[in-house]
């Protein structure tokens, strides 16, 4: 019964691509396998002589039907990659922290979208017909309370998803913000024309919690009026008020760390269904080089929810993403502290470069400039093999503190090898 009921979904899929599909593809193709305006004239004129229908005959004909039909305007931003704040235009260095690295983010509305979506051929009627069958089929489950909580024919639910697309070259580099209605059917859901674009960041670097925080914060925007409820047309039925919730995330263990501003998978507090430390693992691989590896145990910790997470939420805890207090020493915002050492980075930066870290290190400390981003192993690094550097552009009060702290760590270090 399960294969009939296969053979009768994957038979909706299209037989025949449109020029849309080829001219995606195409383009896939280009950036994937790195290849130039000429190879693509070469690809649509070899498609062309073989016959195959709705060919593009070269490269620009591609990109025209990239372009036409998508009628949404982009809305540009500059962000710190450092902070996250919103730089203004025609400024090329941050106001908040000074830093002059800034990262694009190109802002899609989404009710404008939802709308184009609503106006394909009987999307709205697979819309209803699904979320009929989900009631019926997950009754038992919490999304099957979710949904019989809700309006019938005028609430619908969303997936959130963010995740790169990293290629080895640096300018093609892309961090999509997409957005997935849960009451398509499959495979239809996954089609293109139904998958609605939040946000692109064309970065060649990864983005902070901050930056990925900013972007979301600008989506949450739209999310809100979809929540509250709009008008849209639907072809069959006319004007309608529908509403659209946001009751989830898609996406792998980095991606969640972003979403949801937390530490990293590998971290403490790095679950994002409980509140499981973890514990540090030390071992030795066949080649004989020591490795630290955080496990989680089975054990009954602390569930996250909403109402527990809000605790927590600007309290720097349980995983949420807080500030190094190693970080003041170099940071602009404290650069009038009589502690600071912003203005010897250059100095300190090269004093350390010429800093030799034993082999047993298993990572060496990078650039102060990118402090932080540093893991917990190359802050321990410079904590320990860059002291010599650090305490000799330190005031003599601020030298003895770093001494007492890199002691206190040092003993407690002990204690946890013991324990």
């Amino acid at each position: 019964m399960y294969y009939y009921d296969f053979l009768e979904k994957i038979s909706v899929r299209r037989t025949q691509q449109t020029q849309e599909d080829i001219a995606t593809s195409s383009v896939i193709f280009k950036v994937r396998r790195r290849q130039n305006n000429a190879d693509m004239n070469f690809l649509a004129q070899f498609l062309h002589a073989l016959n195959v229908s709705n060919a593009p005959l070269t490269w620009n004909s591609i990109k025209r039907k990239i372009s036409l039909n998508k009628q949404f305007k982009s809305v540009h931003y500059n962000l710190c990659s450092n902070c996250g704040a919103i730089v203004n235009k025609g400024l090329t260095l941050c106001t908040t922290c000074k830093c002059s690295q800034l990262i694009d983010f190109f802002y899609y509305p989404l009710v404008e979208q939802i709308q184009h979506l609503l106006l394909i051929n009987n999307i709205y009627s697979d819309m209803i017909n699904t979320r009929v069958n989900n009631v019926k089929n997950l009754s038992c489950t919490q999304y099957g309370h979710i949904l019989m909580a809700e309006c019938a024919d005028t609430s619908f639910t969303m997936l959130i998803n963010a995740d790169g697309v990293v290629t080895k070259n640096k300018n093609i580099n892309l961090w999509p913000i997409t957005f997935m209605v849960n009451k398509i059917s499959l495979p239809r859901r996954r089609y293109t024309e139904c998958v609605i674009l939040g946000g692109v960041i064309p970065a060649s670097i990864h983005p902070s919690n901050a930056v990925m925080a900013t972007c979301l914060s600008i989506i949450n925007e739209d999310l809100i009026q979809l929540e509250d409820g709009l008008e849209y047309f639907i072809p069959e039925y006319g004007r309608c008020t529908l509403k659209f919730f946001l009751i989830g995330s898609c996406s792998d263990k980095p991606a969640q760390s972003l979403i949801a501003n937390m530490s990293g998978f590998n971290g403490a507090f790095g679950c994002g269904k409980c509140f499981a430390q973890g514990e540090v693992h030390h071992g030795t691989n066949t080649r004989g080089k020591r490795y630290n590896m955080r496990i989680f145990p089975y054990e009954q910790s602390e569930r996250r929810n909403n109402s527990v997470c809000q605790k927590y939420w600007g309290l720097k805890q349980k995983g949420h993403c807080g500030p190094c207090v190693l970080t003041t020493y170099f940071d602009s915002k404290h650069r009038t502290h009589p502690s600071s050492l912003y203005k010897k980075i250059e100095q300190i930066d090269d004093a350390l470069a010429h800093i030799r870290t034993p082999t047993t290190t298993s990572r060496r400390f990078r650039s102060i400039k990118k402090i932080k981003k540093f893991k917990a192993n190359e802050l321990k690094s410079l904590m320990h093999h860059g002291s010599t550097v650090l305490l000799e552009y330190m005031k003599p009060v601020y030298r003895e503190h770093y001494s007492l702290l890199l002691a206190a760590v040092n003993l407690a270090s002990q204690v946890s090898d013991r324990s």
